[in-house]
């Protein structure tokens, strides 16, 4: 017996306008915090959003209400220039350097965050003297994996005390990693050539000369920990923000470039989609990137196709220093001096609706009785744990339609019940104690 499951979801909001802007397309901007923290990076985990921030550190903002935003933490180092953040569980880890009585560290430092209103510093790790900044952090499991002149590999089982288990010690000539991903087995950096004023090479004699150099897409095996090697490399330089799903991977710069890695020895460019401005950070959710460009604000491209992806919404903003980041139909938008949260549903070809549930609701399913399909519905007044079981007559739970958090609003989900016999059924939706049952009939 299989069940065909569509979920879509309808995020209501009560703002003041429901108009989009005349420089988006799809995209509608809601709550934001003007601040002069200069953010560099944005991570999001259930309610709250934490911000790497240049020259405030760890700032924690509460986003359970999107028009709404409140900070409720933070943790400040002076003279600290901090650039990259990932958070796991009950810790955060960012890096950046530091000064502790008139030298200068670079590394990174953890900070529990199991109290969101008073992050703590648990532990910190001090790179050797000639390795430079660490420009991205990826987590998996156990280890952290840095990027930078190296690759890092740490043992962060015990957060208060990470140690280096493994070392990629150098990419090349004057070559940096300037981001990384990690997905099982595998990390994936994107390598830089930096050269210098000093140097005598020129921007030209470099573009010509770019494998002298090795910078582009390089995919490390992983697997032993303690002896990472290179296993598959891409030259063309694509430098910019990089992120892994699946058999893909995603990088930006000039514009959003799609990596088959299904095979990680043999990389290969699919598909591509050119954008105004140049890529700083991007993130991908289903079947949807998004990207934070530098003077084009945030754009929203359709990666259903890898070979074929367009863009299908966008709100420009003439900013600089950005990054993005993305729960369900939101984007958390991170600008040098403002963080803001943005409805993308038009983008993503959800309708919007105008008004705010006030209470739990089962609504009635259409049609009903069905053959094959038909739509349930259910409101939520505000985020919650839910589930959402479809049941027969002995009680059976058939499937498991919903199980999670939701956000605040009305929910359609679309049951193509092709495989199933005719009869009566049960929906049971449960959430914040309340529970909601219907029948429902399936003619064939």
């Amino acid at each position: 017996m299989r069940i065909k499951l569509v979920l879509l979801t309808i995020i209501l909001l009560s703002t003041s306008s429901g108009l989009f802007a005349q420089d988006s397309s799809g995209v509608r901007r809601l709550g934001s915090i003007e601040n002069d923290w200069n953010v560099e990076g944005v991570v999001v985990s259930g309610d709250y959003a934490f911000l790497a921030c240049a020259r405030a550190g760890l700032r924690i903002i509460d986003i359970n209400n999107p028009e709404q935003l409140i900070e409720i933490g933070s943790y400040e180092l002076l003279n600290c220039y901090v650039n990259s953040i990932v958070v796991a569980g009950n810790y955060a880890f960012w890096s950046g350097d530091w000064m502790e009585e008139e030298t200068r560290f670079h590394g990174f430092k953890v900070i529990d965050i199991s109290d969101p209103s008073q992050p703590e510093e648990v532990g910190s790790y001090e790179l050797e003297e000639d390795v430079d900044y660490i420009h991205g952090l990826a987590i998996q499991g156990n280890f952290l994996y840095c990027a930078g002149i190296s690759l890092n590999i740490m043992d962060i089982s015990d957060p208060t005390q990470p140690r280096e288990v493994g070392c990629y010690p150098d990419f090349g000539y004057k070559i940096e990693a300037i981001d990384i991903a990690v997905s099982d087995n595998y990390v994936y950096l994107n390598l830089f050539a930096v050269i210098g004023v000093s140097e005598d090479v020129n921007d030209t004699d470099r573009n010509l000369n770019r494998d002298q150099y090795h910078d582009g897409f390089c995919i490390m095996d992983v697997s032993d920990p303690s002896q990472p090697y290179e296993i598959g490399y891409l030259g063309s330089p694509l430098c910019g923000p990089l992120t892994v799903n699946g058999d893909y991977a995603y990088l930006g710069g000039d514009a959003l470039y799609i990596i088959d890695v299904s095979d990680p020895a043999q990389p290969r460019e699919t598909g591509n989609c050119n954008l105004p401005g140049n890529a700083l950070d991007l993130a991908i959710d289903g079947d949807f990137a998004y990207l934070a460009n530098r003077n084009s604000g945030l754009r929203v491209v359709n990666i259903n196709d890898p070979e074929n992806p367009y863009e299908v919404g966008f709100y420009d903003r003439d900013v600089h220093e950005q990054a993005v980041a993305v729960q369900g139909n939101y984007a958390y938008f991170a600008e040098w001096h403002c963080f803001s949260i943005y409805d993308c549903s038009g983008a993503l070809a959800v309708p919007e609706v105008s008004h705010q549930p006030t209470a739990y609701n089962l609504l009635s399913a259409y049609p009903n009785p069905f053959n094959s399909t038909t739509t349930i519905e259910y409101a939520l007044p505000y985020a919650s744990e839910v589930s959402l079981n479809l049941y027969n007559l002995a009680g059976q739970r058939i499937e498991t339609l919903v199980n999670g958090r939701m956000q605040a609003g009305i929910h359609l989900t679309m049951l193509d019940a092709g495989y199933m016999a005719s009869g009566l059924y049960f929906l049971k939706l449960e959430g914040s104690g309340q529970s909601f049952t219907q029948k429902v009939m399936l003619v064939k």
